[in-house]
């Protein structure tokens, strides 16, 4: 049994995989949760996609010293299967790679074809603290994408950094036109996040000549955010987890 771990900025979400298949998807707030669930579970190896270096470290000691369980440890040395055509591939978020990793094998698989059609681009959205965009161009070419706040984190920076905004609940969104403070912020944090994500398809089409766009969405914030779009999507919480056994298994 394989053991895939994608630790975030504000969640550790991991998945055991017997196989390809996904046998049980489970989410922690914090290291200490992540050991006791770890304990009733059976695994013989492991791998982990970090944005949090410190809790990589206490993570990985724990698995190898206390586990005895190997470990990769997924960064931008690793193997994979896209070509990346990236600046900064230092400061390059190792879970954008893991989705589109992911996001690669579900729609290859479901489709049952090898390789990404001539004009098609393949996009994952990754909703969390930070709502990420994340692009392929076919056959397999990373080519970037979008960094912007994530619904909470715009929610929580307005209300810390005015004096009267308040905390809304992000459950109660709505894409109206706000006709009083809290349904304006609403309005304003839900257009802004389908806005961004929505734009993208238009660039893609307008600017990249993109015959077919291929969209996944994922992490915390993503069933709340789908409900507001207009485009075609896929939604798969474990996205990112499929991604690193997919990398796990061209690094093996």
């Amino acid at each position: 049994m394989f053991l895939a771990i994608d630790i975030g900025n504000t969640k550790i979400k991991s998945a055991l995989f017997d196989g390809d298949e996904l046998k049980n998807y489970f989410t922690e707030d914090n290291i200490d949760e992540l050991i006791n669930s770890l304990q009733n579970k059976s695994f013989d190896k492991a791998a982990i996609s970090s944005v949090v270096p410190n809790k990589t470290f206490q993570i990985e000691k724990y698995l190898k010293d206390k586990l005895k369980i190997p470990v990769l440890i997924i960064n931008n040395n690793s193997k994979f299967n896209l070509e990346l055509d990236y600046n900064s591939i230092d400061t390059l978020g190792i879970d954008r790679l893991c989705s589109l990793e992911g996001a690669l094998y579900v729609y290859k698989k479901s489709e049952r074809i090898f390789e990404l059609g001539e004009g098609t681009f393949l996009v994952t959205i990754d909703c969390g603290t930070a709502t990420t965009v994340n692009i392929v161009k076919s056959p397999n070419k990373f080519i970037g994408g979008m960094i912007a706040p994530g619904i909470d984190t715009m929610i929580n920076s307005l209300n810390k950094n005015t004096a009267q905004l308040p905390v809304i609940d992000k459950n109660e969104l709505s894409w109206d036109i706000g006709n009083d403070t809290e349904s304006s912020l609403a309005s304003g944090v839900v257009n802004s996040a389908v806005g961004l994500i929505e734009r993208v398809h238009k660039i893609l089409k307008d600017d990249y000549g993109a015959a077919k766009i291929i969209t996944f969405l994922t992490g915390g914030n993503a069933n709340i955010l789908s409900d507001f779009l207009s485009i075609e999507y896929q939604v798969e919480r474990a996205l990112v987890l499929i991604g690193i056994k997919e990398i796990y298994k061209l690094n093996n």
